[in-house]
């Protein structure tokens, strides 16, 4: 489970269980200036895999358009994953809910 922790200095630190095998995808757009960070649990991707990718400003009608032709469309988004309620689902269609 994810969750944030304020430390003495009033900043915010994720805290979350990092063991293997862990990966982390950075999706950061430069305009308007935010992040999305997926952190995944996948056997079949190497353990501490790292993948960040930034892209440019956006606009709300461009940004839908990045999500689901540029980030969605890498293979190790279509497979079927076991969700939070128990049931099989694509975890694409999982990260389109969310995202």
């Amino acid at each position: 489970m994810l969750s944030w922790d304020k430390t003495e200095g009033g900043v915010y630190r994720i805290t979350y269980n990092f063991t293997e095998p862990c990966q982390i995808d950075v999706i950061e757009f430069l305009e308007p200036r935010y992040q999305i960070l997926i952190i995944s649990h996948d056997e079949y991707r190497k353990d501490r895999e790292l993948c960040i990718r930034i892209y440019p400003e956006l606009s709300k009608m461009t940004y839908p358009f990045y999500i689901q032709k540029e980030i969605l469309t890498d293979d190790k988004w279509n497979r079927e994953v076991t969700a939070i309620d128990g049931k099989k689902r694509n975890l694409k269609d999982l990260l389109e809910d969310f995202l």
